[in-house]
């Protein structure tokens, strides 16, 4: 029923989207409305064969047994090429065989049965804790609680993440070494026990359609790798390709459009929907299908993705991701003998680049969830065969993302910009304006501080989200984006001030302009900060110094060194300084203890200089 007090919101919302857009999201909301309404019943009365039954009126009761049968002439023979022997392999894929996980900062972990439903990460951090969803809920009313505290509350990424199932590439990739049982054992064993403790729309892992893509994909790759062995039983096939069928059946009602602003969500979505199309070929209407996902694919690679090759989510972690989705997309698509067009080539070789110049290992801008579509993620040899034939040193400016780098043969440093327009989604997005990052030979001294977690904590959310643990300056006491409930939103302003210069940036913070300037040599990095204005401001400046670097003070000095290579940076300021306990996120789920510097001054100007020893 809809609200009158919304009426404004939909007048509104239809003006920005136009006729077109507004119908597509009414037609795409009434349809999945329809669809949970039809299907609810049967779903919560636990009929696991509805979509059997509901396939068998329209078709004749043969047809999965023909697709099982015929699964064994299906390849993707991309995947062999591209994980030649990973390192670790052997030790990885008889890990799983034996129920161990390692999974978003829970430690390696062994269970008798698979946890599919649990966030063992608290579990064994915090005993006793809750931390089961539950699996007989219609997926539609399950509510994703956010915790309200610094201690945490169960976090639903964990279940998500171990269901979708990417230790099935581990496994086949080590029954291709060894052609061992074990791996044939555990690839049915642990896919049989998903599809039986996870009926369909039932419980937590139905509840994200991105999720609910990433499984499908990893499914067919477990195909793939053990479409052959003869001791898995037709029983088995049959029963994986209905889950595969559910699957799919899921996507078309369940596309993550909300607002017209499309993200990593709906692009996981149709690339899974692409390998579903893929696998079912030869069904009656799915060439349809196919002709529809890889348009909307190509839409989608216009709209998320900048001319100059970067991601518009504002997150270097995720632009990783959505490159991956990209490439297994074009891959997907030349399997299905559709021509990919140069421009869209060209555009992911720029995709591949921007990972070059701005590498999630050194410069963590943004949200990071340490999302994959794969297990392996973009490897070094898909990376390095992606890459164009460009220039490797120098500065790179990309305006439209927000960032500017300067490399070095040993030097690599980034300056973020604000720039940000109303198309883009500002979940992913920190207060991080005119934040900096330093590393020498790949070695970070100067870091972002990462996410750590989403829902568990608001408080720790907006901690890693807040400027007070970027490496920028601000008004003391002020956040220049304020935080609401809304803990994957930023009411950004649109790009007043912008991208200025590859060495400067400018950024409105309340009704003054900040300003930073670089100027980097081979001796030193010179930071000039500024406020316009007359008057001074009460100025808090801070550095997160990487994990592997220890800070103490020499003078006038603060002396960085590497615990690994024993490299020396020292950073020379004006006025106090304070070193002091800081955290730092490489991954989603973990933090760790670190060192930052800090000040505070009512100034105009500021200067720091940073030089190499």
């Amino acid at each position: 029923m809809i609200s009158f007090s919304r009426i404004p919101h939909y007048i509104k919302k239809t003006w920005e989207y136009g006729p077109l857009k507004t119908v597509g999201i009414v037609r795409q909301r009434v349809s999945t409305s329809w669809y949970q309404r039809k299907i609810r019943k049967q779903a919560v009365d636990g009929t696991a064969h509805y979509i059997w039954e509901q396939i068998a009126s329209r078709h004749n009761l043969g047809l999965f047994e023909h697709e099982w049968k015929r699964i064994s002439t299906l390849s993707l023979p991309y995947l062999d090429a591209l994980y030649d022997r990973p390192a670790g392999l052997i030790e990885q894929a008889d890990a799983y065989v034996n129920k161990t996980f390692d999974l978003l900062g829970s430690g390696p972990l062994t269970f008798d049965r698979i946890p599919w439903h649990d966030d063992f990460r608290l579990q064994n951090q915090s005993p006793g804790s809750d931390v089961t969803f539950d699996s007989s809920v219609f997926y539609r009313d399950i509510i994703i609680t956010s915790g309200t505290t610094e201690t945490l509350c169960k976090d639903i990424k964990i279940p998500w993440e171990l269901s979708r199932l990417q230790h099935l590439l581990v496994l086949g990739l080590a029954y291709r070494e060894t052609g061992e049982q074990r791996y044939v054992d555990a690839f049915q064993e642990h896919a049989s026990d998903w599809i039986e403790r996870n009926p369909y729309l039932l419980g937590p892992n139905w509840i994200c359609p991105m999720d609910v893509g990433i499984r499908a994909y990893n499914m067919i790759v477990g195909v793939h790798f053990f479409k052959d062995v003869t001791s898995i039983p037709g029983s088995f096939w049959q029963t994986l390709v209905e889950s595969l069928y559910n699957h799919m059946l899921y996507l078309e009602h369940n596309w993550e459009v909300y607002d017209g602003r499309t993200s990593n969500h709906y692009l996981s979505d149709l690339v899974g929907y692409l390998s579903l199309c893929w696998f079912f070929n030869l069904w009656p209407g799915v060439d349809q299908k196919l002709s529809w996902v890889t348009k909307e694919i190509e839409t989608e690679f216009e709209k998320q993705v900048f001319d100059e090759g970067a991601d518009y989510e504002g997150s270097t972690a995720y632009h990783g991701l959505v490159t991956e989705l990209f490439y297994h997309a074009g891959l997907l698509l030349q399997e299905s003998s559709i021509q990919l067009s140069l421009s869209f080539e060209k555009k992911l070789r720029r995709m591949f680049d921007f990972m070059v110049w701005c590498p999630a290992s050194l410069i963590q801008i943004g949200d990071d969830d340490s999302g994959k579509l794969l297990h392996y993620g973009i490897t070094d040899k898909i990376l390095q065969a992606m890459q164009s034939n460009e220039k490797k040193y120098g500065t790179k400016l990309y305006r439209q993302f927000g960032v500017s780098v300067i490399k070095t043969e040993h030097l690599h440093v980034s300056l973020r910009h604000h720039a940000y327009q109303s198309q883009q989604p500002s979940g992913h997005f920190h207060n991080d304006m005119g934040s900096i990052t330093l590393a020498v030979d790949d070695e970070p001294f100067i870091v972002d501080p990462g996410s750590y977690l989403y829902t568990p904590s608001g408080i720790w959310r907006n901690r890693f989200r807040s400027v007070t643990v970027h490496n920028t300056f601000w008004k003391t006491g002020e956040e220049p984006v304020p935080f609401d409930e809304r803990l994957f939103a930023l009411t950004l302003p649109e790009r007043t001030v912008g991208v200025t210069d590859v060495l400067q940036t400018s950024w409105m913070s309340g009704s003054r302009r900040a300003t930073r300037t670089l100027v980097c040599d081979g001796q030193s990095l010179n930071i000039v900060d500024q406020w316009t204005g007359d008057d001074a401001v009460d100025t808090t400046w801070n550095f997160i110094i990487g994990p592997s670097v220890m800070a103490s003070r020499d003078g006038n000095l603060i002396i960085l060194q590497s615990n690994i290579s024993g490299a020396k940076v020292a950073l020379h300021v004006e006025g106090d300084t304070e070193i002091v306990d800081a955290w730092y996120a490489q991954k989603y789920g973990s933090k760790m203890r670190c060192a930052a510097i800090c000040g505070r001054s009512v100034c105009q100007t500021l200067l720091f200089r940073f030089l190499w020893m």
